[in-house]
């Protein structure tokens, strides 16, 4: 068993050392950026040119999109602190003419996660399509620092590549203060919308209540309508294995010891391996993320060699400062801004030795259409935990949704919440833009 586990230790060095040097070599050409202006890659093609264009070596997720049908987009959004995010747009099916009046949803993923995780179900089941299907103009939106948005203005000073360095100063902070308004602003101007709607999952969920806490004029003058999948808000009495080992002396130091400042970041041919690892040993590629993600807790909704057939991009990645935030509120039992544990530092940028927590009674004037989805089987999204916010919510506006036997990847990977979930969210919608 001992020798086992050492070879496996030293495949995963090599896989990692291989997947790192040609990360290395993949640098950002910022002059093809210039050219790009932040506008979009591509315009809506017709059915022969599109069928043309899929010869072409396209990435994957591009191609997945083109190849049911659906017309592609992928847009680069500036953030005020330099950051370029990757968005990809759905805007409409490919034999369908674009109309302007589809109204505009962000469709954001969780932590260590990307877009793709949007696009691994079938087109019969995945929420993107189905959204298309009635009349939407869907938005996949990426946080920086994933696989596929790990980009800067400021490439010299700021490379995503250097694994130690100033890129990789960021938690969920930065993403709600900074990625989210620009995603907003950036979908508004290009569709013309004055409100947009949002729909996410896990830390796309707090990113959202976190950048009302510090500027709810913003959400309420900019968003319609809001979902939350997995939803989490504090981490307090969270029963996560993940956030529970995290939490070990040992894991702790490795933070604050190793300089290695990003997380599971990797390339496409590492991510092409564990693809063809997972779809022939699947159900131990299962094993391992729902041990990590939903403590072993398979509810038996999702189907496992279809899943790794598609599976792609996961994990995809984050910061070191990110997860170690997360560990923060689980250890500290405070949702706060992130503490640099320097009682020094913690005054030069906050005012206080202690971080601020952020305000949440400030959603006691909240009154956008909402609806939370939490389960009994989701070690991150649990009643307990959810109170500490929805005790100053308007049970007007705001709808709380237990679904039995949900873990958390559930909400996003199986079959079942097509009928479960997403067809209330399509019905909330159409029953407002289709009166």
């Amino acid at each position: 068993m001992f020798n086992l586990f050492l070879k496996l230790k030293i495949i995963l060095f090599y896989l990692y050392s291989f997947s790192f040097q040609n990360l290395k070599e993949n640098k950002f050409n910022f002059d093809y950026f210039n050219k790009l202006k932040l506008n979009v890659k591509n315009t809506l093609l017709s059915q022969t040119f599109h069928k043309n264009y899929l010869e072409k070596k396209l990435p994957i997720y591009e191609k997945k999109i083109r190849e049911l049908n659906y017309s592609f987009e992928e847009h680069k959004i500036l953030t005020k602190d330099g950051y370029i995010l990757t968005a990809w747009r759905i805007p409409s099916k490919l034999n369908e003419t674009y109309n302007e009046n589809r109204p505009p949803i962000i469709l954001q993923h969780g932590l260590i996660d990307s877009s793709y995780t949007w696009l691994i179900l079938d087109k019969d089941y995945a929420l993107p399509y189905l959204l298309v299907d009635n009349g939407y103009d869907v938005w996949l939106t990426n946080t920086r620092g994933n696989a596929v948005c790990n980009e800067h203005s400021n490439v010299n000073e700021y490379d995503s590549n250097d694994i130690h360095g100033k890129y990789w100063d960021f938690s969920f902070h930065e993403m709600a203060i900074y990625d989210l308004p620009a995603n907003i602003n950036y979908i508004k101007k290009i569709t013309g919308y004055k409100k947009i709607d949002y729909i996410s999952h896990s830390q796309g969920g707090l990113i959202y209540f976190i950048l009302y806490t510090i500027d709810n004029k913003f959400i309420e003058n900019n968003i319609n309508h809001f979902f939350s999948l997995g939803t989490v808000i504090t981490t307090f009495t969270s029963k996560s294995l993940l956030l529970k080992y995290s939490n070990l002396p040992v894991i702790k130091n490795l933070f604050n010891y190793i300089p290695i400042k990003n997380i599971m970041v990797f390339n496409d041919i590492y991510y092409k391996i564990i693809e063809n690892f997972c779809s022939y040993f699947n159900k131990y590629c299962y094993y391992i993320v729902n041990f990590i993600i939903s403590n072993n807790n398979d509810t038996q909704k999702i189907n496992v060699k279809k899943l790794f057939k598609e599976f792609l991009y996961a994990p995809a990645g984050t910061s070191a400062k990110n997860l170690k935030h997360w560990n923060q509120i689980y250890t500290n039992k405070r949702l706060a801004m992130f503490d640099y544990e320097n009682k020094e530092k913690n005054f030069k940028i906050y005012g206080k030795e202690k971080p601020p927590e952020y305000d949440l009674s400030k959603f006691v004037n909240y009154k956008i259409k909402s609806i939370l989805y939490i389960s009994n089987c989701d070690p991150f999204s649990n009643s307990e935990d959810l109170n500490v916010l929805i005790k100053y919510m308007n049970k007007k506006y705001v709808k709380i949704r237990k679904m039995k036997d949900y873990n958390h990847l559930d909400f996003l990977w199986s079959e079942y919440a097509k009928d479960d979930i997403y067809s209330e969210i399509i019905n909330v919608l159409n029953k407002d833009y289709h009166k």
